[in-house]
């Protein structure tokens, strides 16, 4: 019963891993495609929500590009979340895998 529990807890940490490898994947060539660095003249906005942006804009400042930036900061933290949250997924299911081989060792 230990190794089935331990086989299955082991098969939903490798998809977790995976859903976190796609994201990592995705957001790391959405980041390609935005705007990499914020103009110096549109750096009054970094850090402020869509709202704020919308709010405090002045009329030619463009909105688009500002929130392209404010999108791909918000990518960039998605982006390190993942990659932390994979390394988490992935030491617990080493662990488990570690657990499974010392069960099998036990019922020999």
């Amino acid at each position: 019963m230990l190794q089935e529990e331990l086989a299955q807890h082991i098969e939903s940490r490798m998809a977790e891993m995976e859903s976190y490898q796609m994201n990592i994947d995705n957001y790391t060539l959405l980041l390609k495609k935005l705007p990499s660095n914020w103009p110096e003249h549109l750096l009054k906005f970094k850090g402020k929500s869509i709202e704020q942006i919308v709010i405090t804009a002045v009329e030619g400042e463009d909105i688009e590009h500002i929130s392209d930036l404010v999108f791909r900061d918000k990518i960039a933290i998605s982006l390190k979340q993942e990659r932390l949250q994979h390394r988490i997924a992935s030491q617990l299911c080493d662990v488990l895998v570690e657990r499974h081989s010392d069960a099998d060792v036990r019922l020999l």
